[in-house]
């Protein structure tokens, strides 16, 4: 299995390779040659032909309604100090989705249907680095995923507009990950420190993440152009999570309980705003039992969250070269391991300006503070009430859709959620951690020029 990451990791940076070198080639393209005779034109020959008539054919098909993309990541982090014990941890996700323009297709106005997968692989627990029985010793999610996926079906749900899609709504099999404390820098950054929501979020309700749909929907209404209210409502059922998920089981027969969520907030962009914004408050109810420390099962547990990001500087509106700030709180009520989570961080894109344009860095810093009682209860050991997990990234966009990314984390007081000794010193409380890494992302829609999907 080892050897099938590494090839798998070793596949992803081979074809980042020969795709960059594609593009670049198709780009360099810009002197005409002469005109031939037309009995001697030839079609298209060589690497440069396969990539026009792969263009041509996304572009094709989206004019008649159908919109692909096809995303590849691999990420090889090392925990160099610290932790339970050191070492590396590659990991790897394949995800695809396809979206049908039914108004197109069907001639149904605002109407589309959304077909997604998912599949992930690597080290996972315990050898992974982050999450309960990494080797990290530490909760917090330092790479995307915390178990390997087998290939499974993400998204199956209907979208329908209304009044220009002022009022939006989904409905099908889905998740609240991308519609609820979750913007554009969520999963900017390598970790799952707050991608796609902050860590904790996880590990503190039944909702399914992304990668497990399930049955469920939400509501979005445009207050105005820049002001919205969201609400949904999601069916809970772990027992279709896991390694096995197919995505293919939609019986309701083991669901545990329903995961409301509601948000309100305000967005400006780069295209209508010289300083973009994004202010969002929202709150969760989680229906589903849980035990308290004293031994009794209780219902209904809570989540109050707050989002701040603000466009510092900006020297030309005509580019995106800019500084954003930006800022998170989430907190809960009883019967999670969390009393809360707070991150912040700086976001700096293009910052060699017009030399390297896709470019961006990020840091950031997030507290996570435990509830002791209720952690130990559901079998952490965790030793000290606050937990600091740092990271700084470099996003070098190599062509578009091609990205490279080292990064670093750092993890001050790691709370060894599982109970296992430090192996060096055979104690509970572990040192810090120290961690590098890189990440390399293929978004073939890119790299292809694919048309994305913008709802009517």
């Amino acid at each position: 299995m080892n050897k099938m990451r590494y090839s798998l990791g070793l596949s992803t940076a081979a074809l980042t390779w020969a795709l960059s070198g594609a593009w670049v080639a198709a780009s360099a393209q810009t002197a005409t040659p002469p005109a031939q005779p037309a009995e001697a034109a030839q079609p298209a020959q060589g690497p440069m032909g396969v990539y026009d008539s792969i263009v041509s054919f996304g572009q094709s098909l989206a004019q008649k309604g159908v919109f692909l993309s096809l995303d590849l990541h691999e990420n090889v982090g090392a925990l160099l100090a610290g932790g339970v014990k050191t070492g590396v941890a590659p990991v790897d996700q394949i995800s695809g989705a396809a979206v049908f323009d039914l108004q197109t297709i069907l001639g149904i106005q605002g109407a589309s249907f959304h077909i997604g997968f998912d599949q992930r692989g690597g080290a996972g627990q315990p050898q992974g680095l982050g999450g309960p029985g990494g080797i990290a010793g530490t909760s917090a999610l330092l790479q995307y995923d915390a178990e390997s996926l087998r290939i499974g079906l993400s998204d199956f749900y209907w979208e329908q507009g209304f009044d220009n899609d002022r009022l939006d709504i989904i409905a099908g099999r889905t998740q609240p990950t991308t519609d609820f404390m979750f913007n554009d820098l969520s999963c900017a950054f390598v970790s799952s420190i707050m991608c796609a929501q902050p860590g904790t979020f996880y590990l503190s309700q039944n909702s399914s993440p992304y990668g497990y749909a399930q049955w469920g929907g939400r509501v979005n209404f445009q207050i105005t152009p820049q002001v919205y209210i969201r609400a949904g409502m999601y069916n809970e059922n772990p027992s279709q999570t896991g390694f096995n998920y197919s995505g293919l089981n939609w019986n309701t027969e083991n669901s545990v309980g329903v995961f409301a969520p509601i948000q309100i907030g305000y967005k400006t962009t780069f295209a209508n705003a010289t300083y973009p914004s994004n202010y969002y408050i929202g709150m969760y109810n989680d229906s589903s039992s849980y035990t308290k420390p004293n031994g009794q099962i209780a219902y209904g547990r809570q989540g109050y969250w707050a989002w701040a990001e603000q466009t510092l500087w900006r020297p030309n509106r005509d580019t995106k070269q800019s500084l954003t700030a930006f800022a998170s709180v989430l907190v809960y009520g009883q019967g999670t391991p969390f009393w809360g989570q707070y991150t912040a961080g700086l976001w700096d894109r293009a910052p060699f300006g017009a030399v390297r344009p896709d470019d961006a860095i990020g840091v950031m810093a997030s507290l996570y503070k435990h509830n002791e009682s209720q952690a130990a209860s559901e079998g952490y050991a965790t030793a000290r009430s606050d937990q600091w997990a740092l990271e700084a990234d470099y996003s070098a966009t190599v062509v578009p859709g091609i990205i490279v990314e080292p990064y670093v984390q750092y993890v001050i007081n790691p709370d060894n959620p599982i109970s296992q000794p430090n192996y060096s010193s055979g104690s509970f409380t572990l040192k810090n951690d120290f961690i590098v890494g890189v990440q390399f992302i293929v978004e073939l829609g890119k790299v292809f020029q694919f048309p994305q999907f913008d709802a009517h």
